[in-house]
């Protein structure tokens, strides 16, 4: 049969050019398949390095952190084996070794929970609004001046009895300023405007003990009141307290997320200095009506821990993301754990071994909720630590008040 002016793709094709069609198509996808599994394989090893090379910088950047640590004479060898030490100062250093580690440690199991209970029993909606930049508010608001992003002010809640609290000031403001603007980096980094609630820098404090708590949750410790004689005799204990107590030589051993999505500057204590347990226990024999240390807000008494920030919720992506189509995005509480749980290993690999020095002890009375941390209302009466008496029952003397030490 004659095909005339009939283009060749036209013409039907016999049986044997179907065959040889079909052998040329399979050779045609062998190599595509090849190339696929190979791509596959590839983007496979890829993760795989991945995974082990944060592992091994994690265990590097651990190893590093604790060398430095034992250089400035702090050992966690006897800390990570959970055995307290029968050394002087060993078995605080443990404990507080334990209680950092169970801390992070809740982010990992429990995933990141934001919205919920932040600290005391308070939930966000207790102590924060994200509102419009437009909105009229009582607080102080944390964003940019004339920003069209989301702000975060805090609720200032007056409290018919004042909370009363004990409190180590970190008015070290190199390191302060230092911990601040670090975490202020990495933050920026996968959160945005309205986001994240800063602690003032110029406020960071580790809380040590409480004559009266707020009582503002159902179930929470009820306030214990007192009239002016009975806290000025509160404050004069606390006064005699701090005289006779060496300054506290801290090192920053980690810094840890919550799983309440709240981010902690860990200090551990450097020898010849105030020991925050012996402090709690002064503390205790010092305000015998304040509630039991089963009911204290800081339930391990070797602890000394500085909240930094408090990730709120709905937590959003960077306005710089913008450029890559996910700028201003919510972000899932699972993703988000895990830049979060990297973000904090980042902090503790560049801040381990940052030195402060907390030579004042503070009794203060929040006359809003959670005043020192939500800019609200308060009145200090501030003690310097003189170690006074504390050589002749054997405590070091320690550096002189007003030293600033810095990092080795």
């Amino acid at each position: 049969m004659q095909y005339r002016n009939v283009l060749p793709s036209q013409r039907p094709e016999t049986p044997a050019a179907a065959g040889r069609a079909a052998t040329q198509r399979q050779r045609r996808r062998r190599p595509n398949l090849v190339a696929l599994a190979l791509a596959l394989l590839f983007w496979a090893a890829l993760g795989s390095y991945a995974v082990r090379w944060r592992a091994r910088s994690h265990i590097a950047g651990g190893a590093a952190c604790k060398a430095r640590l034992e250089r400035l004479g702090v050992d966690l060898g006897a800390a990570a084996s959970g055995v307290d030490d029968a050394r002087a100062g060993a078995a605080p250093t443990a404990r507080r070794h334990r209680a950092y580690a169970s801390m992070a440690a809740t982010l990992a199991s429990g995933g990141l929970r934001l919205g919920g209970e932040i600290t005391q029993g308070l939930t966000q909606g207790d102590l924060f609004e994200v509102l419009p930049p437009d909105h009229p508010d009582r607080g102080r608001p944390q964003t940019r001046p004339g920003s069209a992003e989301p702000l975060v002010a805090p609720r200032l809640r007056p409290l018919a009895v004042p909370v009363r609290a004990v409190v180590l000031p970190l008015l070290d403001r190199r390191a302060s300023n230092e911990v601040h603007e670090a975490a202020a980096a990495r933050l920026a980094e996968i959160l945005g405007a309205g986001s994240v609630w800063w602690q003032d820098p110029g406020l960071f404090h580790a809380t040590l003990y409480h004559a009266s708590t707020h009582g503002v949750r159902c179930g929470a410790i009820a306030p214990v009141p007192a009239d002016a004689a009975a806290v000025e005799a509160e404050a004069a204990a606390v006064a005699r307290v701090a005289q006779s107590t060496c300054p506290v030589r801290a090192v920053l051993e980690r810094v840890a997320a919550t799983a309440g999505g709240v981010l902690v500057a860990c200090w551990q204590v450097l020898p010849g200095s105030g020991e925050p347990e012996d402090i709690r226990a002064s503390l205790r024999h010092a305000l015998p009506h304040a509630p039991p240390p089963a009911q204290q807000a800081v339930r391990e008494p070797a602890m000394l821990h500085t909240t930094v920030a408090r990730l709120l919720s709905p937590a959003r992506r960077p306005a710089a993301a913008r450029r890559r189509g996910r700028g201003g995005e919510e972000v899932g509480a699972e993703a988000l754990a895990g830049e979060l749980a990297r973000a904090a290993e980042a902090l503790t690999s560049e801040l381990c071994g940052l030195e402060a020095f907390f030579d004042e002890m503070w009794f203060v009375e929040e006359r809003d909720l959670l005043a020192l941390a939500l800019g609200g209302s308060y009145v200090k009466r501030a003690s310097l630590m003189r170690c006074r008496g504390a050589q002749q029952q054997g405590q070091p003397g320690g550096p002189e008040p007003g030293a600033r030490l810095r990092r080795r």
